[in-house]
């Protein structure tokens, strides 16, 4: 992994990234979801630090990736997860074991798990499909951090 590029290729997505330790993400989840009501994905087993909301309603959606892809900043959730689509602001995790440096990783990983449902992943939602006019966020979040556990 090539620290450097992923964090260019994440910002120019609109991802923010924070590489850290397993014993800092308890705080680093508290400091994102302070003041703020917030849903963990099903397959993450993490425990939310403050009120939890469905997420339909929830301001902080937390999931794990199980990839993400450094040349496209594209992160692969399974799916369907609601915490990665519906709340305004979406939290990545992925372990730096898991982070990939090309896309073709990524649909390898895909067909080698055909029984499975995944998302990509790629910064906030965006469209232009309006007189060429972007428009940020089309749907789903509209801030999105990367944490990468070292």
């Amino acid at each position: 992994m090539e620290k450097e590029t992923l964090v260019r290729t994440a910002q120019a997505a609109g991802v923010a990234v924070r590489f850290l330790r397993k014993e800092g993400l308890e705080a680093v989840l508290r400091e994102l979801t302070a003041g703020r009501t917030a849903c963990v994905s099903k397959g993450l087993n993490l425990p939310l630090p403050g009120p939890s909301a469905p997420p339909a309603t929830a301001e902080v959606g937390i999931a794990r990736a199980r990839l993400w892809v450094e040349e496209t900043a594209t992160a692969l959730v399974a799916g369907p997860d609601l915490a990665t689509l519906l709340p305004p602001v979406g939290v990545l995790i992925v372990t730096a074991a898991s982070v990939v440096s090309r896309y073709e990783d990524l649909i390898d990983h895909i067909s080698a798990h055909p029984e499975e449902w995944f998302a990509a992943v790629t910064g906030p939602s965006r469209t232009a499909d309006i007189e060429k006019v972007l428009v940020i966020p089309a749907h789903g979040p509209r801030e999105l951090h990367l944490l990468i556990v070292e």
